[in-house]
């Protein structure tokens, strides 16, 4: 495996036994011989604390937390033996301070369950963990590749910041803001490229801007139309059909993003977290460059890098997709969209059609297979049988062919366009085609990861652009750099989840805890 595998932020050595075949364990005694039935416990003198534990954990290479009588305290020593591995041992049932231990570990990290395994300064989790990062072909052979790797060792290099952060959505702005307030030297970097319609916001990333928040209002005030409409069945009286003002809604939709992009712009400047409105790319495993507003290249290093950079929408490859928008257009559209195609079934298409119809207008849904793929598919068939009885036209199974321009977008009297819309009915191959006024893509999305440098220090992607990472702590294959969010392969892309998990890896680089997002 290449020693690029098992990447540890706080490495010195690993101490092997090379004197027997069965290794030693270190204890606050020393060193004795192993037995899986041994019992090793702190002297009477040790007091356990958060800095005591830490201490253990930073100056000792291996620490096993461990029960004497725990089956998998045992499979974990058997482990360490087998790959002549000395860990430093601590049988907490064995001393007076069994609840104190575990109450710390517990809010070190997270786990309840023993063993509680640390390598490196790092937290490897319990044995069943340990046992998949060795199947994973993590641990094999990397202690030794690591035994003589000064690289990592940091201590003595000067950088211009502790921690650099590429990317100004909900887990960049956590992480940025919890390392600072360890009094950490932090930048954060966002930039937006515009739609390809030209649609441009501010600091705050996808839910701030073009994702939840927008949602939520514009499904709230579909509410309040369904809501008027049924008012007179509560006594309520209003003369005619209820109308809607598509300007103001967004208008004031729009000034309420703007109002959450200066709280955040102003409350990094209050925690000295220096805001560069620029695209940073990585140069090194340390180098940042980025061009600032004088277009004047500007090179800085970083101890630590967070990326963070988020996603966009992807656009099918057929002619016209120019004249379509995304979910990044529709929230900021300075028109109504009039009968609207909504091409996918992702819960972007799904929230945004039933939205616009609870507006009131016509919305028609393509989709090219099932609902809400990776979702319960009877749940999923329920959504959309719903929507139908609602009256939102649903064509499948179809895939778009081509979009062509009947007539442009006028911007000046705030009209639509029209759109003529030529799709393929999958199981008959049928052509068909029909007219709209706005057509919006949400097939999917790709990471924002195609131009920041990634190629410069060899890190690996998926197909959607996604990083991989080597272990559940959001490192990659860079030791010191980190990646958050919807960039993450395989993990969920959920705002809570990346605001949770950029606290805690904050938390993790400065020092302050070990526990990592589940």
């Amino acid at each position: 495996q290449s020693d690029d595998l098992f990447l540890l932020p706080l490495l010195k050595s690993v101490r092997l036994c090379k004197q027997s075949n069965l290794p030693h364990l270190r204890s606050f005694w020393g060193v004795r011989r192993f037995s899986v039935n041994s019992i090793t416990m702190p002297p009477a003198s040790f007091v356990p604390s958060l800095e005591t534990i830490k201490k253990i954990i930073v100056e000792n290479d291996i620490v096993l937390f461990s029960i004497s009588t725990c089956p998998f305290c045992k499979r974990a020593k058997e482990y360490f033996r087998s790959k002549s591995i000395v860990p430093f041992v601590i049988e907490i049932d064995q001393g007076p301070y069994s609840s104190q231990i575990r109450s710390l570990l517990l809010s070190l990290t997270g786990q309840r369950t023993f063993p509680n395994i640390f390598g490196f300064a790092n937290h490897l989790g319990g044995s069943d963990d340990l046992l998949q990062l060795d199947k994973n072909g993590l641990i094999n052979g990397a202690f030794e590749a690591y035994k003589n790797r000064l690289e990592l060792d940091l201590s003595n290099q000067t950088f211009d910041y502790d921690v650099v952060v590429i990317g100004g959505g909900s887990g960049g702005i956590s992480c940025a803001k919890e390392i600072a307030s360890y009094k950490k030297k932090v930048a954060l970097f966002d930039y937006v490229v515009p739609s390809p319609m030209g649609t441009k916001w501010g600091l705050g990333g996808t839910c701030v801007n073009v994702g939840c928040i927008p949602k939520k209002l514009m499904h709230q005030a579909a509410i309040h139309a369904e809501n008027m409409e049924k008012s007179k069945y509560y006594g309520f009286s209003h003369e005619g059909k209820v109308s809607h003002d598509w300007s103001t809604m967004v208008d004031n939709i729009d000034n309420y993003i703007r109002s959450l992009n200066f709280a955040y712009r102003s409350e990094l400047k209050s925690k000295n977290i220096n805001y560069i409105n620029a695209r940073a790319k990585m140069t090194s495993k340390h180098g940042i460059s980025y061009i600032d507003s004088k277009n004047q290249k500007i090179d800085i290093t970083s101890k630590y890098v967070v990326l963070a950079t988020g996603e966009r929408p992807d656009y099918p490859e057929i002619p016209g997709k120019e004249f379509c928008i995304s979910s990044d257009d529709l929230f900021w559209l300075k028109y109504p969209p009039g009968k609207t195609l909504i091409i996918g079934a992702s819960y972007v298409a799904l929230e945004s059609a039933g939205a616009l119809h609870g507006i009131g207008f016509d919305v028609t849904v393509m989709v090219r297979s099932i609902f809400l793929r990776g979702y319960d598919q009877e749940m999923a068939e329920k959504i959309g049988g719903f929507m139908s009885k609602k009256g939102i036209r649903i064509i499948r199974p179809a895939v778009p062919v081509e979009v062509e321009e009947l007539a442009p977008v006028d911007y000046t009297n705030q009209k639509p366009g029209r759109r003529l819309v030529k799709y393929r009915m999958t199981e008959t191959d049928q052509l068909l085609s029909e007219e709209f006024d706005t057509v919006i893509v949400a097939i999917g999305r790709l990471s924002c990861t195609s131009d920041i440098g990634l190629e410069t220090i060899n890190v690996p992607v998926d197909s959607r652009h996604r990083i991989i990472t080597v272990d559940n702590r959001e490192q990659t294959i860079c030791d010191n750099v980190f990646a958050l969010g919807d960039i993450l392969a395989g993990k969920p892309q959920l705002t809570p989840v990346a605001t949770k998990a950029g606290q805690l890896l904050a938390r993790r680089l400065c020092g302050e805890s070990f526990e990592n997002c589940d």
